[in-house]
C-alpha cells in the first residue's frame, strides 16, 4: 500500500473518467516493467526490449517444438518460476519440458479439504499434494524511475481538463492588522 503511484501514476482527472497512466518505476538492471496477471493473481516482470527473434515460422507455427527435447530442456533451465509455469501451459511438449524441472525447481503444496467429523466437529485434511512452480519473479536489486514526462504534461492536452480562465480582478479580504 506503501508503493501506490510510485509503479504507476494515474491521471488526477480519473475520477472524472480519463484513463491515461503511466508507468514509473522500473528496475535499475534491467529493462522491464512491472505488471500484475489477473489469471495468476500475481505480478510479474514483463521485459521492455522487444525479443530478438520470433519464434513462428513463415507459416505462422511455432517453430519451438521442432526444437529436441533436450534443447528444450536446456532453454527451460534458464526461465524463473513464473516463466516455466506460463511455459507449460503452451503445449504437451513444454509441460513434459517443465514437469521435468519440477523436483528441482518446483515446490510442493497440501490442497486442503474441510471435513465434518463426529458431533458436527470440523476438521482440515489434506487432500493431495500439488507440484507447482511459484509465481514470485526473480528479487529486484534497485529500482529507479523511468524517463517519462511530468503528469502536468499529460494535463495540458488532457481532454478531461476543463480550464477556467478570468480575466476580470478578484477582491481579497482585507487582512487584519494586530
Amino acid at each position: 500500500m506503501c508503493v501506490n503511484g510510485w509503479f504507476q501514476q494515474r491521471c488526477p482527472l480519473a475520477y472524472l473518467g480519463c484513463t491515461f497512466s503511466q508507468k514509473r518505476f522500473r528496475p535499475s538492471s534491467q529493462e522491464a516493467s512491472v505488471i500484475f496477471t489477473e489469471d495468476l493473481g500475481c505480478f510479474q516482470l514483463r521485459p521492455t526490449i522487444p525479443p530478438v527473434g520470433s519464434p513462428y515460422n513463415s507459416s505462422g507455427g511455432p517453430t519451438l517444438s521442432l526444437l529436441p527435447y533436450e534443447v528444450l530442456c536446456h532453454i527451460a533451465s534458464f526461465l524463473d518460476s513464473l516463466s516455466l509455469s506460463q511455459l507449460a501451459l503452451v503445449s504437451r511438449l513444454t509441460r513434459q519440458v517443465c514437469s521435468s524441472l519440477l523436483p528441482v525447481r518446483g515446490m510442493v503444496t497440501l490442497r486442503w479439504q474441510r471435513t465434518s467429523g463426529p458431533q458436527g466437529r470440523v476438521s482440515w485434511k489434506a487432500e493431495q499434494k500439488v507440484w507447482h512452480f511459484s509465481t514470485a519473479f526473480s528479487p529486484v536489486d534497485n529500482w529507479c524511475f523511468r524517463d517519462v514526462p511530468s503528469m502536468s504534461e499529460h494535463l495540458r492536452v488532457c481532454s478531461y481538463y476543463e480550464r477556467d480562465s478570468r480575466l476580470e480582478q478578484v477582491k481579497l479580504p482585507p487582512l487584519e492588522q494586530k
